[in-house]
């Protein structure tokens, strides 16, 4: 029987299994049997195989824990920590009642700010509970970067670590408010944040002019348990609970507006492609950023829903600690970029570790190479790799065919995953007219996982997203008959030499085959007659030497003439996010000032 979880004044809540919430355990219908005529258009639907339950995220949770009170929850290896459902419930309660007592309510912005912790999820799931919308603050920002986006949506109430190697959160806050050190905890009243008023700080020490994390979990009266259990039955799951920004690479970020639905349903959708609903010791390796959507929807959330455990191998990604992550907590599926991927492979202490528990892996969030496809499923022995694309404005789509050792020759070499639960189209970036069969385009999502607005910015939203709902998203691709998509790269990467385009990723494919090279990303750097010429920049693997007239020579014959690289340059590094993705605009810079100076 499944135990009833209960604090102080919530002894009444009634739970509810899982599937009794409008998950399904099995398809309500087949997508290929509904659809068996060949698209001629760049245009394709593919229906749901589970039913949209009208659920939020904090009812899942409760549900979850109920039906699974002892299953393991959540692991953070460098922490020491494991929490089973009922347990980690427990803590959520603990710290959603601590935040109302505090001045946290409903609708107000709640910022969190740090790198992966078992604080940080409590903070995330203790948000959704009460109804605040949480504001990932990505732990790379500086003081500039943080200030911006604090403004942008007016943050009440910021849940902060206290600093991370180089980064001096603290000091941050009180640069930016330095009123801080004079106020009384969640008194703050400054004019570099106006909106701000509370400050929360994990860790051990007690700051001046803030609140410590663990005194508010323990902070909650009986009054604040039953406004917290008025206030969950009370939210409805197309409330907005979440905003995450862009990258910024092209402006200010933006910050993208989720609900319960966009999120709950997004994570459904990703464990129904890694088989959750059918297989029961799902333990996902989290090696990505819980700030970004990747982890912090297609992870935590994910693990509340099946349930699939959710392990946290460091704060930041630590190739190392990754490997033992797997081998020691017997991971099944891995997420991570491409770039993740490179430095596990191609790391010194990769034989020392053991894989083969893994049998999944989740590749997203910039083009992934076939070459390097190839490589996980060899060397890590995992039977399939999936495809995402990853976008905050639209969520993780699991876009990919499962590519196997049987398979991957063909479908990792063309590249084209299928597109499931929402709408899909490629449309001419100029004239925004659906383009036919196999013709490259700007792809648009509409659908359930397309986020609801930029917040506070009707501008910007207007330019993303049109008035049927379709989001531009940037991305090149191209659909095939089968209702395939080919991603070929972004628009703002392509090349254009003496107006000739020229998409990156098809050479940097190529060059991935090369054996001496473990990485490399291809960018345009300016040429008086050309406009732009092509430049490998390249990272080769350790003990290997290589020059420029050997990776041309590489590529000569297996490319057109013009896609040829006419500079290559050799690097340790590339300049990388947060999330792993390469800095294309910081990268160029780089590489032409390197070509310039030969």
């Amino acid at each position: 029987m499944a135990a009833v979880l209960w604090r102080r004044g919530w002894r009444n809540f009634k739970e509810v299994p899982v599937l009794a919430m409008g998950f399904q355990s099995k398809p309500i219908s087949s997508s290929s049997s509904l659809r068996t005529e060949k698209l001629t258009k760049s245009y394709v639907h593919n229906p749901s195989l589970f039913k949209f339950p009208g659920k939020t995220v904090g009812q899942t949770l409760e549900a979850t824990a109920a039906a699974h009170p002892n299953k393991e929850a959540l692991v953070f290896c460098r922490e020491g920590i494991r929490k089973t459902y009922e347990e980690f419930l427990y803590d959520v309660r603990q710290a959603a009642a601590g935040f109302i007592s505090v001045g946290v309510n409903r609708g107000d912005r709640l910022a969190i700010w740090g790198t992966n912790s078992y604080d940080w999820v409590v903070t995330q799931f203790a948000s959704f509970h009460i109804g605040a919308i949480l504001v990932n603050i990505n732990p790379a920002y500086r003081s500039a970067e943080f200030n911006y986006s604090m403004n942008k949506v007016g943050v009440k109430a910021i849940v902060s670590a206290p600093s991370f190697k180089t980064s001096d959160y603290y000091a941050m806050l009180t640069e930016n408010c330095p009123e801080l050190e004079d106020s009384q905890p969640g008194q703050l009243k400054s004019k570099g944040i106006p909106s701000l008023e509370t400050v929360i700080m994990m860790g051990k020490n007690n700051l001046k002019g803030t609140y410590n994390f663990d005194d508010v979990k323990l902070n909650g009266k009986a009054e604040d348990f039953q406004k917290l259990k008025q206030i969950h039955e009370d939210l409805n799951f197309d409330d907005p609970i979440n905003i995450q920004f862009t990258s910024g690479t092209t402006g200010f970020p933006k910050g993208c507006t989720l609900t319960h639905h966009t999120i709950l349903n997004n994570a459904f959708s990703i464990g129904y492609q890694l088989g959750f609903n059918e297989k029961q010791e799902g333990r996902i390796c989290l090696p990505i950023p819980l700030y970004h959507a990747f982890a912090s929807i297609g992870g935590t959330i994910t693990s509340v829903v099946y349930p699939a455990a959710s392990i946290c191998p460091s704060p930041t990604f630590d190739p190392e600690a990754t490997m033992e992550a797997i081998d020691k907590e017997r991971v099944t599926v891995i997420f991570g970029t491409p770039t993740i991927y490179v430095q596990i492979l191609n790391h010194p202490k990769f034989n020392e570790y053991n894989y083969d528990s893994l049998t999944t892996g989740l590749m997203g969030g910039s083009p992934c190479p076939p070459e390097l496809i190839k490589q996980f499923i060899e060397n890590m022995g995992a039977d399939e790799i999936m495809i995402t694309n990853v976008l905050l404005q639209t969520q993780i789509i699991v876009c990919g065919e499962c590519c196997n050792n049987d398979c991957y020759d063909t479908k990792v070499r063309q590249v084209k995953p299928k597109i499931n639960f929402s709408q899909l189209k490629v449309v001419d970036p100029e004239t925004k007219k659906i383009v036919p069969i196999n013709t490259q385009g700007e792809i648009c999502s509409r659908g359930y996982n397309v986020m609801l607005k930029y917040w506070e910015d009707e501008e910007k939203t207007r330019e993303a997203l049109d008035e049927s709902g379709w989001y531009y998203t940037g991305d090149l691709g191209v659909l095939d008959e089968e209702g395939r998509l080919k991603i070929t790269g972004r628009s703002k990467d392509m090349i254009i030499r003496g107006g000739e385009n020229i998409f990156p990723v098809e050479i940097e494919n190529l060059l991935l085959e090369h054996p001496k090279v473990e990485n490399v990303q291809v960018v345009g750097i300016p040429h008086e007659g050309w406009g732009e010429e092509v430049c490998a920049c390249i990272k080769v693997k350790d003990g290997q030497t290589a020059t420029k007239d050997e990776i041309i020579e590489f590529c000569k014959g297996k490319i057109t003439h013009f896609k040829v690289p006419a500079h290559v340059v050799f690097m340790d590094s590339f300049p990388l996010t947060v999330t792993f993705k390469v800095k294309k605009f910081e990268l160029r810079e780089i590489a032409a000032k390197m070509v310039a100076e030969k």
